[in-house]
C-alpha cells in the first residue's frame, strides 16, 4: 500500500485475487518518509475505510503500533493482522506486544470466532 492510493484502487486489486491488503507503509515526505506514531493518523481511518468497502478482505494494519492499545484500536478499525516495525527499535518491548497481542487479541478473536461458528452450526 502506497499512502497515495484509493481505495477505488485497493478494490480492484481485491476483485482480481488480491484478498490480503498490507495498509502500512512511510508517509511520504520531501526528504523521504515518516514511520512509526505519524502513520497511525493516516492509516487508522483508512484501515477502517478499507473493511467498511471490503469487509471480507483480510487486512494486516500498522503504523505507530507500540502498545496494547495502539493494536486494539486497529483491531476495531477492522485489522485482522498486525505489522510491527519501529517498536523494534527497542526489542524486549517488542517482544512484550508481541505476547500481549498473541494473549489479549489473537486467542481471544479465535475463541469468539469458533463460538461464532458453533452458534451458526446449532442455528
Amino acid at each position: 500500500y502506497s499512502p497515495k492510493i484509493s481505495v477505488d484502487d485497493l478494490k480492484f486489486y481485491y476483485d482480481n485475487g488480491i484478498t490480503k491488503l498490507h495498509l502500512s507503509n512511510s508517509l511520504p515526505t520531501e526528504r523521504g518518509g515518516v514511520a512509526g506514531a505519524q502513520q497511525k493518523e493516516v492509516n487508522l481511518p483508512l484501515v477502517e475505510k478499507v473493511k467498511t468497502t471490503l469487509p471480507n478482505a483480510f487486512i494486516i494494519a500498522g503504523g505507530g503500533i507500540y502498545t496494547l492499545g495502539d493494536a486494539k484500536d486497529y483491531m476495531n478499525a477492522g485489522a485482522d493482522g498486525y505489522s510491527l516495525s519501529t517498536v523494534w527499535f527497542n526489542p524486549f518491548k517488542a517482544a512484550r506486544l508481541v505476547k500481549q497481542i498473541k494473549e489479549e487479541i489473537l486467542e481471544k478473536k479465535t475463541i469468539r470466532e469458533k463460538n461464532d461458528l458453533q452458534l451458526k452450526t446449532i442455528s
